[in-house]
């Protein structure tokens, strides 16, 4: 990074490598008998003289990696691992034993220890809080008769009266029992006597409306055929009517061209999930060519989603297909239709890859879709400027290159 100006130019450096080993004998470090003298600490020469509190006690030279001992003396992490590793060895500045773990859990606050009171054993840190809530011999007072004993005592004194309480009320609600199922059998009988008078009046009415129910179910069995008639000739009319469309807007020379209305409700719908795309009427490279259309995502597609309009396009099964040459290898050609006077076109030319499955010959009603997840951004789309969005409406034209192939 290069240099700054001003007045960081000019502080001096605090730190220099050292050029040549020290020979004060201040700065040799303290050699135990059978440890080994460790990497240590920092050896270069500091510009200001370092504070011995901040020097190791083993090496002499400034602490690396600050550990320190029970006695508060300090030392290299490395010197006192190796001090560590030889038993029995005492801190150079007083003397005091480096392992000292008896002395240390008898103060540790994590030291687990028994509670004075009952045989539980807590840690030392939670001792008082122990005595003070939980302990189940800690003093306790009952609330009705002030009679001092334990919170255990306490505990089972209260369960005991909660279970004469229960107790009571159950012994009342078995009283009641009897003059309940007495009520019950009055009730029953009465509700026997009404369902015979029910039945006798529902076979009065057989008897008298049966005629007409055998009428009205054959008229009914009538109206239900001619529905089901008159739905199956619905759907063929329907299926008819779509025929018509298609062979109205179809095309045989490899151009389609696409509307797309109700923009803002479709993108709308793809944006929540409804329908995320839309395909294209089917087009011809020929009247007896390869049968094609055009896939949208208009809310985007894999790494264009949320972000572009995606367009693909299709190859799909045709009726002349065991007589065209596969794989597919006709240059296509997708754009976006400016409807204003600039005629600021937006394409995106493609040469199919012959070993994509998207171009063999279908086996399926149609191939994967082929094309640009990333065609147009919908920031450029949506622009004003431009008028690729008129009358809510967009129009696609896709364009297959049939120069080269030979008609049937």
């Amino acid at each position: 990074m290069a240099a700054g100006s001003g007045s960081e130019s000019s502080k001096p450096c605090l730190y220099r490598p050292v050029k040549e080993a020290p020979t004060s004998a201040s700065c040799r470090p303290h050699q135990i008998p059978g440890a080994e003298l460790p990497d240590g600490g920092y050896s270069e020469d500091f510009v200001q003289a370092v504070d011995n509190k901040y020097r190791c006690e083993h090496c002499q030279r400034v602490l690396r990696n600050a550990k320190q001992t029970e006695c508060g003396h300090r030392f290299c992490e490395s010197c006192l691992n190796a001090l560590l590793r030889v038993p029995g060895q005492f801190c150079p500045a007083d003397q005091q034993p480096l392992d000292n773990t008896e002395a240390h859990l008898n103060s540790c606050p994590f030291q687990t220890i028994q509670c004075s009171r009952c045989p539980e054993m807590v840690q030392r840190q939670e001792l008082s809080d122990h005595l003070m809530f939980k302990c189940k011999r800690q003093a306790a007072q009952c609330r009705h008769c002030q009679k001092e004993m334990t919170v255990a005592e306490l505990k089972v004194s209260e369960l005991e009266s909660e279970i004469q309480e229960k107790h009571s009320a159950l012994q009342k609600l078995a009283g009641q029992i009897p003059k309940m199922e007495k009520e019950m059998s009055l009730t029953n009988q009465s509700v026997n006597r009404s369902e015979i008078k029910l039945n006798q009046s529902q076979n009065i009415r057989i008897t008298i409306n049966y005629p007409w129910l055998l009428i009205s179910e054959s008229v009914g069995q009538q109206v239900t055929q001619h529905d089901n008639l008159l739905s199956v000739h619905e759907v063929r009319l329907a299926e008819i009517d779509l025929r018509f469309q298609l062979l109205e807007t179809a095309s045989y020379n490899g151009r389609l061209i696409w509307k797309i209305r109700d923009y803002a409700r479709r993108k709308q719908e793809a944006v929540s999930g409804k329908t995320l795309s839309l395909y294209s009427q089917p087009f011809y490279s020929s009247s007896f060519g390869y049968k094609m259309c055009a896939r949208v995502y208009l809310n985007g597609d894999g790494m264009g989603k949320g972000t572009h309009l995606s367009l693909f396009f299709v190859v799909m099964r045709g009726e002349y297909d065991p007589l065209l040459p596969w794989p597919f290898k006709q240059k296509v050609t997708l754009t976006l239709l400016d409807q204003g006077l600039a005629k600021a076109h937006v394409s995106d030319t493609f040469k199919p890859d012959p070993n994509s499955s998207s171009f063999r010959r279908p086996q399926s009603e149609m191939n994967v879709a082929s094309g640009c997840p990333l065609f147009v951004t919908q920031t450029v789309l949506e622009n004003e400027m431009h008028h690729y969005i008129k009358d809510d409406t967009i129009f696609i034209k896709v364009t297959v290159d049939v120069s080269d192939f030979l008609e049937l």
